[in-house]
């Protein structure tokens, strides 16, 4: 039974929710009941408040219900609304109470003044009301068009791995870091089109490089932050290539081998290390390809830099960036496109 009511308290909260998102059909009789609900609370607040002080305006309350009216069910609710309270308001609410009006000029500029103040407000809440409609409508066409352009995208990435399957099956090692950095890019789009936000958590990101080996051989410290697309894609480029240059020639290659990645906010910069130990001896690259290039350069655009440390028991490589939104693009250009990757263990030869 507990269940039971949990899911019906929850349609009714998600139902009342985008009533107050949509409103009502304009028009509509659910749209005229509502105007009346919102002029009936506005005649038992004036009610109430006549109890305490008599001398309140006497349309006070029905400002209030013209504007809900309106808002919710439209601008001919809004109308009926202001017709009703300037009836009511005139002749129970203004002296003498409950009695046929005086007419006096008094109370007929009153009448009026209610009059011209609430057309105003069915006319600013009409005009909001369409803007919303028009917004509701344009982020509808634009997950529509997203949703597209993503499914398009998915498939032309499946045909570009077809082709480049076919045309370096002779060469599986080119072929398995091209895979890999297609994946690393095709991953991180389905996290950020996951996100309500158009984000992507740097943490699962890392999570998503370390899934392809033993999840026991990382360690990952630091409190989560939301990436926007375009660093997120970077982010995951970066730690796919230490991931693959780990598990080639790294601690990733040994079965004793760990890696640890840890990192703290400093205001909007993330700043941190990843720690290869276990692993065998390596050597500085004589030769700087796009791999070695991506990671050293690849946080330049959003204020930071890497430093990569090929110390006898493991790779080191400091990194930073800010998350701050620098309105920068990636620009691979500047990267040097000379052939070799990575860094190697002692007495083996550069594959990667």
């Amino acid at each position: 039974m507990d269940g039971v009511c949990s899911c019906r308290g929850r349609a009714l909260h998600s139902h009342i929710f985008r009533i107050l998102r949509e409103g009502f059909p304009p028009g509509s009789l659910t749209s005229y009941a509502f105007a009346l609900l919102c002029f009936a609370i506005a005649s038992l607040a004036r009610l109430g408040i006549s109890e305490i002080d008599s001398g309140i305006q006497s349309f006070a309350t029905f400002y209030p219900a013209v504007l809900f009216a309106t808002l919710l069910g439209g601008g001919r609710a809004g109308l009926l609304t202001i017709a009703a309270g300037a009836i009511v308001g005139w002749w129970a609410f203004t002296p003498p109470y409950f009695t046929v009006p005086t007419g006096n000029v008094a109370d007929v500029v009153q009448v009026g003044l209610f009059i011209a103040a609430s057309a105003m407000i069915v006319v600013g809440a009409t005009a909001y009301r369409r803007i919303l409609w028009r917004l509701r409508e344009e982020e509808h066409f634009r997950q529509l068009t997203v949703d597209e352009l993503s499914h398009r995208v998915k498939n032309k990435l499946t045909t570009i791995q077809a082709i480049v399957q076919r045309e370096l099956r002779k060469h599986p090692d080119i072929l398995s870091t091209i895979n890999g950095r297609l994946n690393a890019l095709a991953k991180t789009d389905e996290f950020i089109r996951n996100s309500n936000a158009g984000t992507a958590s740097f943490k699962a990101i890392l999570k998503m490089e370390s899934l392809p080996y033993d999840s026991e051989r990382f360690s990952f410290q630091g409190l989560d932050v939301e990436l926007n697309a375009k660093l997120a894609i970077t982010v995951a480029l970066v730690f796919h290539e230490l991931a693959t240059n780990s598990s080639k020639h790294g601690a990733l290659s040994s079965p004793s081998g760990q890696v640890s990645v840890t990192w703290e906010m400093l205001g909007d910069v993330v700043s941190g290390e990843w720690i290869e130990q276990g692993g065998p001896a390596v050597q500085t690259p004589q030769r700087r390809g796009f791999g070695l290039s991506l990671i050293e350069s690849g946080f330049r655009p959003y204020q930071g830099e890497t430093s990569l440390q090929f110390k006898p028991d493991g790779v080191q490589c400091s990194f930073c960036f800010s998350v701050r939104n620098v309105g920068e693009t990636i620009s691979v250009t500047t990267m040097p496109q000379a052939r070799g990757q990575g860094w190697r263990p002692s007495a083996v030869p550069n594959t990667n």
